[in-house]
């Protein structure tokens, strides 16, 4: 009896450090990504603390740093963008429907730059989300450990199987 504890207990043991690894990702259209590492406490995308936890990966580290660099465009673009689409609208809504020859111009450029916005946050979405597939894949022991459970009629006892691929 007190092998079977101790074998339960050492199993639940590995079952929760295997769990742990995962970085589990979700998107909110209002508020962004949100990351969990136990998949119950989501907290806001920081990128500090996912480098810190992919440390180890240098493929994921990459990933993640490609992220960070096409956010980066694309907040600047969304900005710049964001700014050529509002002044003209506010000077046209301001001088009481008068609209002037410099409006259409910075109109067109800063629809040229929200749409560059959108494509590279696009991409940093994608980088950001394989960046995590790649850490899940080539960290996470669950997908290299099998278990099985099974019952012998003839020694009428339970058997367990534990097998690890590497």
């Amino acid at each position: 009896m007190n092998r079977l504890l101790n074998l339960l207990i050492f199993l639940l043991m590995i079952s929760s450090s295997i769990y742990s690894q995962n970085i589990i990702l979700k998107k909110s259209f209002f508020s962004g990504y949100k990351y969990s590492t136990d998949s119950v406490n989501y907290v806001d995308l920081d990128v500090d603390n996912l480098e810190e936890i992919m440390s180890d990966n240098e493929e994921s580290l990459d990933l993640l740093n490609s992220y960070t660099t096409n956010s980066t465009v694309s907040k600047i673009f969304g900005y710049l963008g964001g700014f050529l689409i509002g002044w003209p609208l506010g000077g046209y809504l301001g001088s009481g429907g008068e609209w002037k020859d410099g409006y259409t111009t910075m109109l067109i450029v800063g629809g040229g730059l929200t749409l560059a916005s959108i494509i590279f946050e696009s991409i940093a979405d994608n980088k950001l989300e394989e960046s995590v597939s790649k850490y899940n894949s080539t960290n996470s022991v669950i997908s290299k450990v099998q278990f099985g459970l099974g019952y012998c009629k003839e020694s009428k006892s339970i058997n367990f199987a534990f097998q690890i691929k590497l």
